[in-house]
């Protein structure tokens, strides 16, 4: 697979966007794909709007997290790491929030909608 990267991105180098597909090899479903229930995003408005609707977020957050937590990065996230290594990646943008990309040992991912496994307190920032 190197080898075809290589002869099709010759020696230029490439910023990389990625999204849930990529994970799926390490057991995370595809956010919108076929089969996947259907879910309605919750705004950082309607977090802050009320108790309830945290609490409602930090539950659905909880079933993500046990699947996220046992996953491992796949060849494909291993791949770009090694890009990046060997400076054919000028950066990576993620919207994925398992953190598998730094996982596996990229050092400039920029994480889109933010991580599962990292949590800023709004009073504090701490």
């Amino acid at each position: 697979m190197e080898r075809l990267l290589h002869d099709s991105l010759g020696e230029r180098r490439w910023l990389t966007l990625t999204g849930a597909g990529v994970s799926t090899d390490s057991g995370i479903p595809d956010y919108r794909g076929p089969g996947s229930p259907v879910r309605t995003p919750m705004t950082y408005q309607d977090f802050i709007r009320s108790p309830e609707n945290r609490q409602r977020y930090w539950a659905r957050a909880h079933v993500g997290w046990s699947r996220m937590r046992r996953a491992e990065p796949n060849t494909t996230h291993l791949l770009l790491a090694e890009m990046e290594s060997a400076g054919r990646l000028t950066g990576l943008i993620t919207q994925n929030v398992d953190g598998l990309h730094s996982r596996a040992g990229h050092r400039d991912v920029i994480d889109l909608h933010g991580r599962i496994d990292r949590v800023v307190c709004l009073t504090c920032h701490g």
